[in-house]
This record gives structure tokens, C-alpha cells and sequence, in this order.
């Protein structure tokens, strides 16, 4: 079996990874990509500034979430 990577979104299957640019709706907030959604989701008051983040962005800040 030939193994999928997508740990860069400019891979062939690099659109299943949370980096990869897309508009994401969530709560009434567009986000950039998945991985800033998901980070928002950790400090629901910040969601506003999470959709503003682009994915690198949101991962650090994500990791300081309480």
C-alpha cells in the first residue's frame, strides 16, 4: 500500500491537511483554514482573533490556550 502524505498543502493530497487554505465557517466567523477553527475552538472568547490568524499563527497561540 503506497502511503499518503500531506503534511505540506501543496502535495497532491495536501488538501486533507488542517494548513491547507480554505474558508472554514464557524460560530458566524470565517476562518483561513481548519487549524485556526480548531484552535479557536480551545478559548471560544477568541474566536474572532483566531479567524484572523493564518495557520502556523494559530497553532502557536493554540498551544497557550488554557
Amino acid at each position: 500500500m503506497e502511503e499518503i502524505r500531506f503534511n505540506s498543502h501543496e502535495t497532491e493530497f495536501g488538501f486533507l491537511s488542517n494548513f491547507y487554505p480554505v474558508a472554514v465557517e464557524y460560530s458566524g466567523y470565517i476562518f483561513q483554514n481548519s487549524e485556526a477553527a480548531f484552535q479557536g475552538m480551545k478559548e471560544p472568547e477568541k474566536l474572532g482573533i483566531f479567524s484572523t490568524y493564518g495557520a502556523s499563527e494559530a497553532k502557536y497561540y493554540g498551544r497557550k490556550a488554557k
